[in-house]
């Protein structure tokens, strides 16, 4: 398995962040598209990409993937089209520098098939499926709002080999209270790309216990290696299931960004 980090999580800007992946000895990095600073409701043009990849590979890096998040497909119905065609020139700009996965939150899918809004993700995520397919590229759906039981019914429903999942096990213990190690063992063959990060589920009713919580929040990120995440228990889950590839370091909270990740890159280390 190799590491890398979200450029946005070290909050010194796209260079700032590459800088300070490879003064860590990061192997790679997962960049946003909108840090291109490209209008993705408009075609990508090459010398971006060629300039954003140049950049990376200076610096002795990988992109491992570009999060192409703009808020998913759940949402009124009437914005779906823009959305799609702005996800299709993201993942274009994707393909122009050699990248094969992107990841994207698509919204809470219900569990019921026949929910208005599983009907509206299913086409919005058949259609991306198809054109990833077309161009030879995987667009991994990020974990956390849903069980992993619905993700992968989702799937399966859509069945597409151009869908996969990007698996952040902070998420399913923070916003779904699922264990991220069964989680793994559910959703193995699709696992293109993985988060790594931290977090406690508040609102269980046993549950790790923080300082200074603010009142009424019903979950919080925290450090690496200090919450709810048996990380050693998921690598070796990810091992089980064949998965070699990238853990990107993401960090959306605390005071101090560079401390935090050093924290996790070095305890990851250790276990891979």
């Amino acid at each position: 398995m190799k590491i890398s980090v979200m450029t946005a999580s070290f909050r010194e800007g796209f260079e700032g962040g590459v800088r300070r992946a490879a003064q860590m000895g990061a192997d790679g990095i997962q960049m946003y598209a909108s840090e291109s600073g490209l209008d993705f409701t408009r075609t990508p043009i090459q010398p971006c990409a060629d300039g954003i990849l140049k950049f990376v590979t200076d610096a002795g890096l990988e992109i491992s993937a570009v999060c192409v998040d703009i808020g998913g497909f759940a949402c009124d119905a009437a914005e779906v089209p823009e959305r799609i065609k702005r996800t299709k020139n993201m993942l274009l700009f994707t393909k122009m520098m050699g990248v094969k996965n992107v990841t994207s939150h698509i919204g809470k899918i219900p569990d019921c098939k026949h929910d208005p809004i599983y009907v509206q993700l299913k086409a919005a995520l058949t259609e991306i499926g198809d054109f990833c397919v077309e161009h030879g590229l995987c667009y991994n759906i990020e974990t956390g709002p849903e069980k992993a039981i619905v993700l992968k019914e989702f799937l399966e429903d859509v069945a597409s080999p151009g869908l996969g999942v990007n698996l952040d096990p902070a998420n399913f213990v923070m916003c779904s209270d699922q264990d991220p190690v069964e989680a793994v063992h559910m959703l193995g063959k699709y696992i293109h790309h993985t988060h790594a990060k931290d977090g406690i589920c508040l609102w269980r009713e046993v549950h790790k216990e923080w300082p200074n919580v603010p009142e009424g929040r019903k979950w919080i990120e925290v450090p690496l290696g200090s919450g709810e995440v048996d990380f050693p228990a998921w690598i070796k889950a990810l091992r089980e299931e064949g998965y070699d590839g990238f853990l990107a370091i993401e960090r959306e909270a605390g005071d101090d960004p560079y401390r935090d990740i050093k924290i996790a890159f070095d305890f990851l280390k250790t276990l891979i």
